[in-house]
């Protein structure tokens, strides 16, 4: 069933109304009529049944009744990604969402490449999550904050939180000596440089503010 998501705050009575996207998603791309059959998820985690009822710029639904509910219970994942090229940055908003990131800091480190993200890039990564969320049925949306300095954002991760970057120059350690660790933490907060990689000045800072810099072995793989 086609889903859509909805601003709880523009229920009135039974019934709801979705934004501009999603209304010119569902009258004009999907071209769904009233009576048809949806459902409809608030971003904390409820999904409800719905029925168009009447359709226009901002589409009107009457709401039926939660069909499922899921918390974000249990370890909150938390990944600082380095601000990435273009398309680049797109791919990893939308897997992050997939795989369940509930908090996406982008951060700009010394060697990311292009201008620094404008707060403005923040509205499209929403929308590319939000269409991830819908495509992989995800009920709780992501939260993706204002771009920040690396080293401002490695200072705001939580100190009871293990905190982990991964860097190719690591050669100690990996990310299996901290699975007992992470299992018993209320929260783990990933740290990914950008194309050019972490400086060594960046990952002494890194260490000085509690995180362990990690290896993920012998390749180095992509920044996204």
């Amino acid at each position: 069933m086609r889903r859509f998501f909805f601003d709880p705050a523009t229920k009135k009575g039974g019934l709801v109304r979705l934004g501009a996207e999603e209304s010119h998603h569902l009258a004009r791309v999907l071209r769904l009529v009233p009576g048809d059959e949806v459902e409809l998820f608030d971003g904390a985690g409820r999904v409800y049944n719905a029925t168009v009822v009447n359709i226009g710029r901002q589409v009107e639904l009457a709401l039926g009744d939660i069909c499922l509910e899921e918390r974000d219970e249990g370890a909150e994942l938390v990944v600082l990604q380095s601000v990435l090229k273009n398309d680049r940055m797109d791919l990893a908003v939308q897997k992050a969402t997939e795989l369940g990131v509930r908090r996406l800091l982008p951060i700009h480190a010394s060697r990311c490449q292009g201008k620094p993200a404008a707060a403005s890039r923040v509205k499209r990564w929403q929308r590319i999550s939000l269409a991830a969320c819908k495509q992989c049925m995800r009920p709780n949306i992501m939260e993706i904050m204002t771009p920040v300095s690396m080293e401002k954002a490695l200072a705001m991760v939580p100190d009871d939180f293990i905190k982990i970057l991964f860097w190719e120059e690591e050669q100690q350690q990996g990310l299996q000596q901290f699975s007992t660790e992470i299992a018993a933490a209320p929260g783990t907060a990933i740290c990914l440089g950008p194309e050019g990689g972490i400086t060594d000045a960046e990952a002494a800072i890194a260490r000085e503010l509690g995180w362990q810099t990690v290896s993920l072995g012998h390749r180095v793989l992509r920044a996204e």
